[in-house]
C-alpha cells in the first residue's frame, strides 16, 4: 500500500508568480463585436467558472484566446480553464513554466492563489505588475523547484478518498429512499397566500438581527445568515452570542429583505438585519426544496429599497401549490416529488463513480 501523501512532511519555498508562471492578460471587446458561439468569454464574475457568455471567434488582435491555464480577475476571482477561452480586459491568465498544467495541479494551486487574490476589489485592483510581484508558498522537489508532480498526486489522492466516501454515503442513502412516481402535470394546483391569517407560512422577523459590528466573531458552529445570495446565505459560523440575541430555530425558510434571497435553514442560526423567517409545521428539507423555487419566482417582483420583501408584502403575495382532494397543500406529494428527483440524481452519481 502506498504511503499517503502529506503536506506537513514536505519542504516549502516562496516563489514570485513571475518566476514560475507565464502571465498573459485579456482585452476589451464590445458586445456588438461578439456573436453567440462555443468559445467561453472569461470575465470578472465570481460564478460559472468566470464564464459570462459563449462567443464565436472575432477577427481582432483584442480577441485573445488561451487554453489550459488559471484565470485570475482584477477583482480576485480564480478559476481553472481547461478549454480554449477568450479573456476580457483585466482578466489575467497564468500557466506554469516547464510544466503542463492539468485539473489536479490547478486544484492544488487555486486555494493558494486565492489567499493573495481575495484582497483585491474595484478600489484596489489586481494589475499585471502587482500580480508579477505576488509571492506564493509551494512544495518543492530535491532541486528546490515547485514539485508539480506532488501537487498533482496529492489532489488525485484526495479525490480518490472523496470518491470512496461519496460512494459509501450515497449507497447507504440509496437504500433508504423509496421511489413513488410523481408527476407535476397530474396534480391540481391552487393559489395560496404566502403568509397572513390564511397563509401557508407563519412569517416573523428574525429573533436575533445582529449587526456584524456587534457580533462576537469567535469561531463556532452556529451559522450567521445574511442577505447574501451565495452559500445558503451563510457568511460565517459563530459561537453563542450575548443573551440579548436569541438564535432562531432551524427547519425554516429565510428570505432576505432587499436582496430577496430564499434559503432553507436546517439548523439553529443567527442572522443579520432584515431577515424574514417562514415557518410551517409540515415543513422539512424536501418540502422546502419544492417550495423555494416557487417563492423565488414571486420574489422577482420585489427589488432593493422601498420595494423589498417586507412582512406586509409577503403576506399579500400568493404562490401556486399542488393540492390534495380537500384542496389543501399536498405536503406528501411535494416531499415525495423531491425524493424522486434526489433518487434519480443519486443513481446518476453512483453510476458515474462505479465506472
Amino acid at each position: 500500500m502506498k504511503e499517503a501523501l502529506n503536506l506537513n512532511n514536505r519542504k516549502w519555498k516562496s516563489f514570485k508568480v513571475s518566476d514560475i508562471f507565464y502571465i498573459f492578460t485579456g482585452a476589451l471587446l464590445n458586445k456588438e463585436e461578439m456573436q453567440e458561439g462555443n468559445i467561453p468569454r472569461i470575465t470578472a464574475t465570481d460564478i460559472n467558472n468566470g464564464v459570462a457568455l459563449f462567443t464565436n471567434r472575432v477577427e481582432s488582435n483584442k480577441f485573445r484566446t488561451f487554453e489550459n491555464f488559471i484565470s485570475i480577475s482584477f477583482l480576485g476571482s480564480v478559476f481553472y480553464q481547461k478549454n480554449l477561452s477568450s479573456l476580457d480586459m483585466k482578466i489575467h491568465g497564468i500557466s506554469p513554466k516547464g510544466y503542463n498544467l492539468n485539473s489536479y495541479s490547478a486544484k492544488f494551486l487555486i486555494p493558494i492563489i486565492k489567499k493573495f487574490a481575495f484582497k483585491y476589489h474595484y478600489g484596489y485592483q489586481l494589475s499585471t505588475s502587482i500580480l508579477r510581484r505576488q509571492k506564493m508558498l509551494l512544495p518543492i522537489n530535491n532541486e528546490s523547484l515547485p514539485d508539480w508532480l506532488f501537487m498533482e498526486n496529492y489532489i488525485k489522492q484526495k479525490e480518490f478518498t472523496f470518491k470512496k466516501l461519496l460512494t459509501t454515503y450515497y449507497t447507504h442513502k440509496n437504500l433508504n429512499i423509496t421511489i413513488i412516481d410523481q408527476n407535476l402535470k397530474d396534480k391540481q394546483w391552487k393559489s395560496f397566500f404566502i403568509g397572513g391569517e390564511d397563509g401557508v407560512f407563519d412569517i416573523k422577523a428574525t429573533k436575533s438581527g445582529i449587526d456584524k459590528n456587534k457580533l462576537s466573531l469567535i469561531e463556532g458552529n452556529t451559522p450567521y445568515i445574511t442577505r447574501s445570495n451565495i452559500d445558503n446565505g451563510i457568511q460565517m459560523f459563530v459561537n453563542k452570542q450575548k443573551t440579548i440575541y436569541q438564535a432562531d430555530e432551524g427547519n425554516v425558510i429565510t428570505i432576505g429583505l432587499d436582496t430577496q434571497t430564499v434559503f432553507y435553514q436546517e439548523n439553529p442560526f443567527y442572522t443579520g438585519q432584515n431577515i424574514q423567517i417562514l415557518r410551517n409545521p409540515y415543513l422539512n428539507k424536501y418540502i422546502a426544496l419544492f417550495i423555494i423555487p416557487l417563492l423565488k419566482l414571486q420574489m422577482q417582483k420585489f427589488s432593493w429599497g422601498s420595494n423589498g420583501a417586507t412582512l406586509g408584502r409577503l403576506n399579500r403575495t400568493k404562490i401556486l401549490l399542488p393540492v390534495n382532494e380537500k384542496g389543501d397543500p399536498d405536503w406528501n406529494f411535494m416531499e415525495n416529488y423531491i425524493k424522486q428527483k434526489e433518487q434519480i440524481k443519486i443513481n446518476s452519481i453512483l453510476n458515474h463513480y462505479k465506472k
